[in-house]
């Protein structure tokens, strides 16, 4: 499962959402990341693998973090890897002094009754940036994914536009898309009663037989958990 948490707002709604859906892997972005956030919002059985810090918002610190079912799988090891910076990133280091870098988290779980192995990655592209940019964030993450391993990739996009190219970045490492049948994971109201629908979440995937991929009709925040079942 993957869902932007919109500055940790929906953190108790995630609460619920995973009681009901009891996912095998979750990963959130825009997560306050104090240890009572970090380490309290889940039932017990849920596991933290890693988090990172990535963006500020009023002083506060927020970030990406991916946590497993720890009754199902085991956490082998796992890796965070710094990704390119944007104007806006770099303004952030100019106007507060604090360079927080965007970053993926990689880590590697293993099954505990097949003791077969999986890569999940978790990111979160630059939100305030143009698509270049996006892209060659992209293509920086995808290039640390295993030829060979079956893998999952989700996050926060940020890619509402130029879908084409999207496709063929996806198209250059090899990549399907779990989520093609999703047609929008993000909605915010213009004029206080508009609807405006984007799709910037997706879950891609390699070396893994994909079954279902859906969007779950919760709107604790401005984007929609996605969740997407696989067979490895």
């Amino acid at each position: 499962m993957t869902y932007n948490l919109l500055l940790s707002s929906a953190v108790d709604g995630l609460n619920t959402i995973v009681q009901e859906e009891s996912p095998d892997v979750i990963a959130v972005q825009e997560i306050k990341t104090n240890k009572e956030i970090l380490l309290g919002s889940f039932p017990s059985n849920y596991e933290l693998a890693d988090f990172s810090f990535c963006l500020i918002n009023k002083g506060n610190l927020f970030g990406i973090a991916t946590y497993y079912d720890q009754t199902k799988l085991d956490l082998i090891a796992t890796q965070t890897h710094k990704l390119p910076f944007s104007c806006s990133d770099f303004l952030i280091l100019l106007v507060l002094g604090r360079n927080i870098p965007l970053t993926m988290l990689k880590p590697l779980f293993e099954d505990k009754k097949t003791k077969k192995q999986f890569y999940f990655y978790n990111l979160h592209l630059s939100p305030y940036a143009g698509n270049g940019i996006r892209k060659k964030q992209m293509k920086e993450a995808f290039d640390y994914v295993e030829e060979d391993m079956p893998t999952i990739i989700t996050g926060d996009f940020n890619f509402p536009y130029l879908r084409r190219d999207f496709e063929k970045i996806m198209k250059q490492f090899h990549l399907r898309e779990a989520t093609h049948t999703i047609d929008y994971s993000f909605r915010r109201k213009f004029m206080g009663f508009l609807p405006l629908n984007f799709k910037l979440d997706y879950i891609l995937y390699k070396n893994i037989d994909h079954l279902t991929t859906r969007r779950l009709d919760h709107q604790f925040s401005d984007h929609f958990p996605l969740v997407a079942d696989f067979d490895y």
